[in-house]
């Protein structure tokens, strides 16, 4: 190799390290300003939370937004303006922040709640379902999602899935009277008595001598023209707790309906003289007979 050679080779290998030190310095730069910018942000960030829990809104918004500026894409703060957008009632808007913020973070949960309540006052029911639907698919620990899951498949007038779901969550909360009558509904909706008598039962076995389940069968009964099924329940019900002046009421509706006046008259009679019985309901009662 000749001296002439070597200094040229010499000279490339400086030239190549300086070149790379510029390249390194210059990304040094953009580094430390991306590093700054998130640290604005992250002081945003804390400014904008403070207010939130103080309940300040527009100051929060105010944070939150500058915050972003400075780092678009921190899913945290996309999510706290989608937050305060819905609690504004500015839907739309908050769906563009809180699809970014799961766009970031397709796994955090309450990324994914807010798109679904997002969804949900946009009745938009079946988008809000599948994404509790997949919550609730990734873990045992949110299965505590189950009835509002059901409430959005029966807004979107999906009845089959809405009774699975809330079967379900009979099995997670164990037995509860308003997931019974929600079911029992949607019997009736789908035309199927047998099944909705069977939820009704299944009530008033759960809580017995609690009048209003029976008179909530005995409607059902009656409306669907199954007196005598009616009579039995009530009757039945006043044999073990006959301190129920409202059944007694609802038995002389009934026996009068079916022509056993004699009958009818002595169930009004207990009933009337029953301190228990509400005022009003004797009065419009007493009206009906002064009409008749």
């Amino acid at each position: 190799m000749t001296i002439q050679f070597k200094k040229i080779l010499s000279v490339s290998l400086l030239l190549l390290i300086s070149l790379g030190a510029f390249s390194q310095e210059k990304l040094s730069k953009k580094e430390r300003k991306k590093q700054l910018n998130e640290a604005q942000a992250s002081r945003l960030f804390i400014d904008g939370q403070r207010y939130l829990m103080q309940e300040d809104f527009d100051r929060a918004y105010f944070y939150f937004q500058k915050a972003r500026e400075l780092s678009p894409d921190q899913p945290a703060i996309n999510f706290k303006i989608a937050e305060i957008l819905l609690r504004a009632n500015q839907v739309d808007k908050a769906l563009e922040f809180g699809m970014k913020a799961v766009e970031l973070d397709p796994d955090n949960k309450y990324y994914n709640l807010v798109m679904a309540e997002v969804y949900s006052k946009q009745n938009q029911p079946k988008k809000a379902a599948a994404i509790l639907e997949k919550l609730m698919a990734n873990t045992e620990e949110n299965q505590n999602y189950i009835l509002d899951l059901a409430s959005l498949y029966l807004a979107g007038n999906e009845f089959d899935k809405a009774l699975e779901a809330l079967t379900a969550a009979e099995e997670y909360y164990g037995m509860a009277p308003q997931i019974t009558l929600q079911k029992q509904k949607i019997f009736l909706r789908k035309n199927d008595l047998n099944s909705a008598i069977k939820e009704g039962e299944k009530l008033i076995d759960s809580q017995p001598g609690n009048s209003l389940y029976v008179i909530n069968l005995v409607e059902i009964l009656f409306n669907n023209g199954k007196t005598d099924e009616a009579i039995q329940h009530v009757e039945k019900s006043l044999a073990a707790y006959p301190n129920q002046p409202d059944l007694q009421m609802a038995a002389y509706a009934l026996y009068k309906d079916k022509g056993d006046i004699d009958k009818a008259e002595e169930l009004i009679k207990s009933a009337f003289a029953n301190p228990d019985l509400e005022g009003q309901v004797k009065a419009q009662a007493f009206a009906g007979i002064l009409q008749e």
